[in-house]
């Protein structure tokens, strides 16, 4: 496939939708570093990620709250940081390494106090969702099979512990947590669970569905794929949301296929399609049943020489948080502003 998402320097004034909303392309500076991956942003929209500092061999976390910027690391130069998600509290998750010594550590962060999570003591443990209550979730994907888990009261126990395989995505404000999990005899299916009633998710003709966020509407985004117009095997995968019940297609830019990467409170769903070439990923903003190309409402006047590397997020005022580079600029956080209307 051709680079994914291409420089936002569309022809603005012609292609933007009537109606649709606009974006300036702002870069968030992270300590002046050119090497940045951005990779949380809650619904306030605290962000985190991780940088290195301009010159260093390893990574350092970040923390952006309220215009400040934060670094979390320590003296260690051996070992690196990434902040994995956030939430509203400023609540960090981070993950760190240190390559040398084949370890790796998880602890949420606050205000400068690091707290241990002990996940399922799995070396391979992912970080994936903080909600504003402070319960955790992740997988452990170096176990055989991959299983996802929830620590909450200073306690860690293994969610869908039934299920041959299975991965944490997300988690809202009423616990409700999403991901993918293969049942008994089965292919990959999302799923939704409190803890105590789990909903598996069905596909759009085809034999498979992740779901990915969840908004605390308890609104669900994932990807499913579809059957092709003729008798043989799924070959086409769409971007869903699944509300009250159902599921609905998100559609796509032209091209068949679409991918979900997050929902915030007003139900905007951000992610990727193909275009009609079948070749080339272009950005999307759902909202309000109607897919648009990301690319068509950036600004051109703020757009640079930036090129869209990949989305991580949208806040519920609709800040979206990018992970771009630039020949001049390096790889940076980028963020797209709402206009005002």
């Amino acid at each position: 496939m051709k680079t994914l998402l291409y420089a936002a320097v569309a022809a603005f004034a012609c292609s933007t939708a009537s109606g649709a909303t606009t974006y300036k392309l702002q870069v968030l500076n992270v300590f002046g570093s050119r090497s940045v991956t951005p990779l949380g942003i809650d619904a306030k929209g605290n962000m985190s990620g991780m940088y290195f500092p301009n010159g260093a061999q390893y990574a350092h976390a970040f923390l952006y709250k309220g215009g400040a910027m934060i670094d979390v690391a320590d003296e260690n130069p051996q070992t690196s940081y990434a902040g994995r998600r956030v939430n509203k509290s400023a609540q960090m998750l981070v993950a760190s390494w240190n390559m040398l010594a084949g370890t790796s550590k998880m602890f949420w962060y606050q205000d400068g106090k690091r707290h241990k999570i002990p996940g399922l003591g799995d070396l391979d443990d992912v970080l994936n969702g903080i909600n504003d209550g402070g319960v955790i979730i992740g997988t452990s994907s170096g176990q055989s099979p991959a299983a996802a888990w929830k620590f909450v009261d200073g306690v860690t126990s293994r969610l869908l512990p039934d299920a041959a395989w299975s991965q944490a995505s997300d988690i809202n404000n009423a616990g409700q947590i999403v991901g993918s999990f293969v049942p008994a005899n089965s292919d990959r299916r999302g799923f939704v669970t409190d803890g105590v009633t789990t909903t598996v998710l069905g596909t759009l003709g085809g034999n498979i569905s992740e779901a990915v966020t969840i908004n605390d509407a308890g609104h669900v985004v994932g990807t499913a794929t579809t059957l092709d117009p003729g008798s043989g095997p799924p070959t086409s995968y769409n971007a869903f949301i699944y509300r009250k019940g159902k599921m609905k297609s998100l559609g796509s830019l032209g091209g068949g296929s679409s991918t979900a990467i997050a929902i915030n409170g007003k139900d905007q769903v951000i992610g990727t399609s193909l275009l009609s070439d079948l070749q080339t990923l272009h950005p999307f903003l759902w909202t309000d049943g109607s897919m648009v190309d990301l690319k068509t409402l950036i600004d051109p006047a703020t757009a640079g020489d930036w090129t869209l590397d990949s989305l991580v997020g949208i806040s519920d005022k609709g800040v979206i948080l990018v992970k771009g580079h630039s020949p001049m600029d390096g790889t940076r956080a980028l963020l797209l502003v709402p206009n005002p209307d």
